[in-house]
């Protein structure tokens, strides 16, 4: 077995690009993030961005946050305000309450430093894809950043027990932490998936919708729908897409947008992105004030499948919707931050273990039990 070594860069000086179709939708990706910072095209993001590379393959860093970041780059963000965030729709006596019961860990995790982290193959997306990869290459590049940022946890995201687990197995094997971070849903076949019932009843539904599918998507409704969806109906803590974001990974061909309109208006809308093999859906959106009855998340979650088809790849679900993905063909694994803090003080591994440990006895069990 060879020795692979690393090298890091910020984009200030060459970088040693390798000439593959994965390093060529990073460049893309990553250089407006250098020329204008990250926060000009995701507001609630601000981060240093760096690559790591290490022979055909070069991977996103992201180093540090502010507060009130979203969870991409954000531990604080994903494993505390993210929660705290959905008990606005309790009522004020539980809201208060969980409030509460969450300032000891809020303590903790600022004591800890919990937000001082180096996020290895950090696209600031809820689902960051891989390129292939091998132990010696992933070995070479945990060295490379813990040697940069010594004082800093390191994570790997976006490590699943479906897609990656050999990936989980390496980085387990060198002293990772498997910190739970959602459970995701894979379409691995969706030749297959086509046949079900629910997605020939999709399919249905999509031939007769007054709501028709349009290619002719402007990135501030786009913009607007995701929005309306993830912002305000779920988190402040998703990432805050804009729409030059939208416009730039479509002109660029790293997203597809497709949109679904009636009578001119945009209704719903999906920007899916392939990259390996892998196709996710970053940008997803719909009007949540029209009738259920309307199926925009169903004719949505058919442009997916259809896509995936189209490109002949897998598709990574993300996360919720647990039993509607089921239904359409998808296998539920679950999801990790693989978290190197070893070398730091017991106080900065203090946050790390109380929420893998809080996670692991039960917050798991309750979302394996409850199909969540």
């Amino acid at each position: 077995m060879g020795t692979a070594l690393a090298s890091i860069h910020d984009g200030s000086g060459p970088i040693p690009w390798p000439d593959t179709p994965e390093a060529a939708q990073l460049r893309s990706w990553i250089e407006p993030l250098w020329s204008d910072g990250t926060a000009a095209w995701i507001a609630n993001v601000h981060t240093e961005m760096f690559v790591v590379a290490c022979g055909e393959v070069v991977l996103p860093l992201s180093v540090g946050s502010a507060r009130g970041d979203s969870y991409v780059v954000s531990p604080y963000s994903h494993y505390v305000s993210y929660a705290l965030d959905e008990t606005r729709e309790l009522g004020g006596l539980l809201r208060w309450g969980s409030r509460l019961l969450a300032l000891p860990l809020t303590g903790i995790c600022r004591l800890g430093r919990f937000d001082q982290v180096v996020m290895v193959n950090n696209w600031l997306l809820s689902t960051n894809l891989y390129p292939s990869l091998d132990e010696p290459t992933v070995r070479a590049i945990l060295e490379a950043v813990r040697a940069r940022w010594p004082q800093h946890a390191v994570v790997f995201r976006s490590v699943d027990l479906g897609l990656r687990a050999e990936l989980h197995g390496w980085l387990e094997e060198a002293g990772a932490r498997m910190v739970f971070g959602r459970r995701i849903h894979i379409v691995r076949d969706s030749v297959v998936a086509t046949k079900r019932s629910n997605n020939r009843k999709d399919a249905k539904l999509a031939r007769r919708s007054p709501v028709r599918p349009t290619d002719a998507v402007r990135p501030a409704e786009a913009a607007a729908l995701y929005r309306k969806l993830y912002i305000d109906k779920y988190s402040t803590f998703n990432p805050l897409f804009s729409p030059e974001l939208i416009e730039r990974a479509r002109e660029s061909g790293m997203w597809r947008v497709q949109g679904w309109a009636e009578s001119g208006e945009l209704a719903a809308v999906i920007g899916t992105w392939s990259f390996n093999g892998v196709l996710t859906t970053p940008l997803l959106g719909y009007d949540t004030d029209r009738p259920i009855a309307d199926g925009l998340y169903r004719l949505a979650c058919r442009g997916i499948l259809d896509r995936a088809l189209a490109l002949g790849v897998v598709a990574n679900r993300s996360a919720g919707a647990a039993s509607f993905k089921q239904a359409r063909g998808a296998e539920s694994v679950l999801e990790f931050n693989a978290v190197f803090d070893s070398h730091l003080g017991p106080l900065r591994r203090l946050p790390w273990w109380g929420i893998q440990t809080a996670l692991d006895r039960w917050v798991v069990p309750m979302i394996l039990r409850e199909n969540l």
